[in-house]
């Protein structure tokens, strides 16, 4: 039997030379957990399967390529890097993280957190706290719980807002990658993999924060000004629009998650059938059932524009729509 220090980590890669040294580096120096690396690549034409492969030769990695046939991009090779793990590896390993190319761990992130999920007997999933860097690795955001709030006041926010829960700060127990539904509807969704188990945990109510930062997450300076945490109040009203679109992706992934999952055992049915109603009602009910609940981003103008977008009920026009045209 494998004890629970021992983790299986999933990396979706494509053309990540320039960083994934620094990354496999702290992925296999972790302390106190061995850790195991499955990496699916989706068709790189750098060094990318060169580097990985010479670290295979000393490291424990299981290698798996993405097909000419296979749908492409990052969404859909992270899930159907996690579809080979559920049918492969569920039953062997305690728990899962998910990783980033380009990412760096601290050195405890591993067995930092799967302290706080000790339960392996229902769906479990913790994320943490993380810095953002630039590619020089120059910090940015020194901890972006203080920057926008990751954890809410009730974790039913997570169901109509952003994923406070990015991928690279996730680790979930084996009990939850059995059990979360790996439909080719989800599979083919394009809908971020890191929301929908963050959801999933939610209805299950298995979901922690850590407030440690424990991952520096790496953004290029290009994108900074893009990022969508740094929007300001005044910015949200001028974009009410958009930022309807992008609740509607929001709102899509969380009904994708209740209709694939309603059938789990694990899954709190009256939760899941209140998420729906409200998100299909919209409207001052549901701007009542968010104040009584205490569901709100802990940054001001966030809340603000959360309560808009369900008050005035714009997001409903894109409800079911392909979600290719939700982008943020």
């Amino acid at each position: 039997m494998i004890k629970n220090n021992k983790v299986m980590v999933l990396m979706a890669t494509y053309n990540g030379t320039k960083f994934i040294k620094e990354q496999l580096d702290s992925i296999f120096d972790q302390v106190d957990v061995e850790t195991t690396l499955l990496v699916r690549d989706d068709g790189s034409t750098d060094d990318t399967m060169d580097i990985l492969t010479k670290y295979a030769e000393r490291r424990s990695i299981i290698i798996i390529k993405s097909q000419k046939n296979d749908l492409h991009g990052p969404m859909n090779n992270y899930y159907a890097l996690i579809k080979f793990a559920q049918d492969n590896y569920a039953n062997l390993f305690d728990y899962f993280a998910f990783a980033d190319q380009d990412d760096v761990w601290r050195l405890d992130k591993l067995s930092t957190m799967i302290k706080q999920i000790p339960d392996l007997h229902t769906p479990q999933l913790a994320y943490c706290n993380h810095e953002i860097i630039d590619e020089n690795g120059d910090v940015l955001i020194p901890s972006v719980n203080e920057q926008i709030g990751l954890l809410p006041e009730n974790n039913e926010a997570l169901l109509y807002t952003n994923s406070f829960a990015w991928g690279h700060s996730i680790v979930f127990n084996s009990k939850l990658l059995s059990e979360i539904c790996m439909s080719k509807l989800v599979c083919s969704s394009n809908f971020p993999h890191d929301a929908y188990f963050a959801k999933f945990a939610v209805l299950t109510h298995g979901i922690k924060f850590v407030p440690n930062v424990l991952v520096s997450y790496r953004r290029y300076k290009n994108n900074v000004s893009q990022m969508w945490y740094r929007l300001s109040f005044s910015q949200i009203q001028s974009y009410i629009k958009h930022e309807s679109i992008i609740y509607a992706n929001v709102v899509n992934t969380t009904l994708m998650t209740c209709r694939e999952n309603q059938y789990c055992p694990f899954v709190d049915k009256s939760l899941l059938l209140q998420t729906m109603n409200n998100i299909n009602r919209g409207g001052i009910k549901v701007l009542v059932y968010f104040f009584r609940n205490k569901i709100k981003r802990q940054q001001f103008s966030r809340t603000i524009s959360l309560y808009l977008v369900y008050g005035i009920k714009i997001y409903k026009h894109y409800i079911g729509k392909a979600s290719k045209i939700m982008t943020n």
